[in-house]
Order: C-alpha cells, then sequence, then structure tokens
C-alpha cells in the first residue's frame, strides 16, 4: 500500500500536476457510515482535508487512516477521469494478474460461456465488449427476492434475470475465465440534485456495482 503525506492542508497523489487545472468537489459526510473510504468522482489529483494523510492499495481505493466522524468534509481535486495513482506501486502489471485472474474453481460450463460470450474478438477490449454486449441483450434486470437467492450459476445459465450484482459478478468471471484481469466494484452511482442545498445527495438507494 502506498502512502500520501499532507503538504499545508493538501494531499498529494503521485499523478498530480501542478501545471493542470484541477475541478474541486466537496464531500459531506452524513450520517455516520463508520468507513474510512474516501469517495470521489474522477480521479484524485489531491485532497483538501484535516487528516495528516491518505493512503491507496492496488486497486485504485482510496483511504483516510482512521474512520471518520460523522458530517466529515473534504474536498477532492479532479485532473483525470479515472484513477491511476495505484500505477506507481513497483510491478503493478503483475499485480493485477496475480490478483483478478483467480476464478473460485475449474468450471467447464464458465470457461466454455466465455468463449462463446468474446466469439472472435482478439483483444481484451473487444473480448469486454462482446461479453458485456451479450449479457446486457441475453439478459434481464430484476430486484425480485427469489433472483436474489439464486447462485450465480443459476444466473448465468437458468434464470438470466439478476440485480446489478449478478451482472458485475458474472462479467468479472467471464472476463477472468478469458484470460483478461478484472475485478468486481461497488460504490454508488448517479445521486440527487437539491436545489435548495445545490449539492448532489448520495443516498444508500443509490448504491451500485460494477466489473473493472
Amino acid at each position: 500500500m502506498a502512502w500520501l503525506r499532507r503538504e499545508k492542508g493538501v494531499v498529494y497523489s503521485p499523478s498530480h500536476d501542478p501545471e493542470k487545472t484541477s475541478r474541486g468537489e466537496r464531500f459531506v459526510i452524513y450520517p455516520l457510515l463508520n468507513t474510512n473510504l474516501i469517495f470521489f468522482v474522477g480521479a484524485p489529483a489531491a485532497i483538501e482535508t484535516n487528516f495528516p494523510s491518505a493512503f491507496f492499495d492496488f486497486t485504485d481505493t482510496a483511504y483516510f487512516p482512521g474512520a471518520y466522524p460523522e458530517g466529515t468534509q473534504y474536498r477532492v481535486l479532479t485532473q483525470n477521469r479515472d484513477p491511476d495513482f495505484s500505477r506507481s506501486i513497483d510491478g503493478y502489471d503483475r499485480i493485477l494478474r496475480e490478483n483478478f485472474l483467480q476464478l473460485p474453481a475449474s468450471d467447464e460450463r464458465l470457461l466454455r460461456l466465455a468463449r462463446e460470450f468474446a466469439g472472435r474478438a482478439e483483444t481484451p477490449r473487444a473480448k469486454a465488449e462482446a461479453v458485456a454486449a451479450r449479457l446486457r441483450d441475453g439478459y434481464s434486470y430484476s430486484l425480485a427476492v427469489a433472483h436474489g437467492r439464486q447462485d450465480i450459476g443459476g444466473f448465468l445459465f437458468d434464470s438470466k434475470s439478476g440485480n446489478c450484482e449478478y451482472f458485475a459478478t458474472a462479467t468479472v468471471l467471464l472476463l477472468r475465465a478469458a484470460g483478461i484481469p478484472a475485478r468486481y466494484v461497488s460504490g454508488y452511482a448517479a445521486g440527487e440534485y437539491s436545489a435548495l442545498e445545490e449539492r448532489i445527495v448520495v443516498r444508500q438507494r443509490h448504491a451500485h456495482a460494477w466489473a473493472l
């Protein structure tokens, strides 16, 4: 894990470029979440915070050194769209392959399905797009309680219906089976704009899952 230390109230990431223009977004955490995760939109180039430091790991997840109290505020300065500060870690590409190609067990059905979905695609990007297209066109989104009790095999081969966690998990497994490092990511999507407060409010119901 890599640490970033505060300088004059600002924690700078390795990707920060003093010559580039930064876009600032302020975050207010309420109610108490009992976490030290740093939420952000876009790649954090710097963080204005009262915490003495921050750190990140090879998954591009950022943390404060301790859980923050209710009402914590910090401001994230963004310069790039995607977080990439973990690339400063030595052996990053090797770490990706060691950690994000693992499969829970040898499943011939999963391997065959991955080959079928990837089709004739040759590059990792083309394979990922092919897998996403097959899931998008052949499966349906559902919050039905019954679908929440199925395993991933039931989703892929039987019901072909489930929530975002099933789609994200299936995508990760299919990409890994095709030899492409992938991981499951959870967070929040969208939000509600409050004209009164002039801010975006992100609630628990905005929780979402992705494959990365």
